[in-house]
């Protein structure tokens, strides 16, 4: 009976102990985690600086009129660019009217020069419109 008991005395020894080393373990790599931004295999959103003083904060723009979707074409910034190629693409994939619509606003003249940008995201969405609206 005494062996048995000394036998579970060291039994539970061990295990507390490997516990211990467990939660040190742990412990340890949560920090390294969290110095390099993550916490356990989630991405923490680290602090954004602000931005410059003589740049606009980010402008979320909502149009419902095609003709300011084609004025957003000659946008000197490429990000605009993109979505309004985007925006033609899905209006002129839902069907023909829309497309004789822009069609009517030119929207292929202002399409075309988008195709030889030097961002690869305009020039493909700028690709992607004009293939639609001159399908068949």
């Amino acid at each position: 009976m005494v062996d048995s008991k000394r036998s579970l005395d060291l039994a539970r020894s061990h295990l507390l102990s490997r516990e211990r080393a467990l939660t040190s373990s742990r412990d340890t790599a949560r920090s390294h985690l969290s110095s390099r931004g993550t916490d356990m295999g989630k991405k923490v959103k680290k602090d954004e600086k602000p931005p410059p003083d003589d740049v606009f904060d980010p402008l979320l723009v909502e149009s419902r009129q095609a003709g300011t979707v084609v004025l957003m074409l000659s946008s000197p910034e490429e990000d605009v660019q993109a979505k309004a190629c985007e925006a033609i693409y899905k209006y002129v994939d839902k069907c023909d009217e829309n497309k004789k619509q822009l069609l009517d606003l030119n929207a292929i003249e202002a399409l075309l020069p988008l195709l030889q940008s030097e961002d690869r995201i305009v020039r493909r969405n700028a690709c992607m419109a004009v293939s639609v609206m001159t399908a068949h």
